[in-house]
């Protein structure tokens, strides 16, 4: 299941990051599972949100930040829930590979 936002975690600097701290997120298959499940859960979620994370993603991917940058970013009180929320999906999306629908 590819969604817009799938596409937009895909470009952003997300998998490097979750690479760079995860071994298990370095194989290309997992990599890849955990990118459609973080798009497709993000997907779920209201549109108020859904804009949120998109508008984060694609600021991050415009300004060009890489794994160093998010590392540092994650520090940050507000940008650190944002880490923490994309990067456990991905790691349960790498083992699921399942969307969570979040609206239940």
């Amino acid at each position: 299941m590819t969604t817009a936002l799938t596409s937009t975690v895909r470009s952003s600097p997300l998998p490097a990051y979750w690479a760079r701290h995860y071994r298990s997120l370095r194989d290309p298959v997992r990599s890849q599972a955990a990118v459609v499940h973080v798009g497709a859960t993000l997907g779920t979620l209201p549109w108020v949100y859904r804009a949120a994370f998109r508008t984060a993603l694609v600021t991050l991917t415009v300004a060009g930040a890489g794994p160093r940058s998010l590392t540092w970013l994650s520090r940050l009180p507000g940008f650190k829930q944002f880490v923490r929320v994309t990067t456990a999906l991905a790691l349960y999306g790498a083992l699921d590979g399942g969307p969570v629908d979040v609206t239940s």
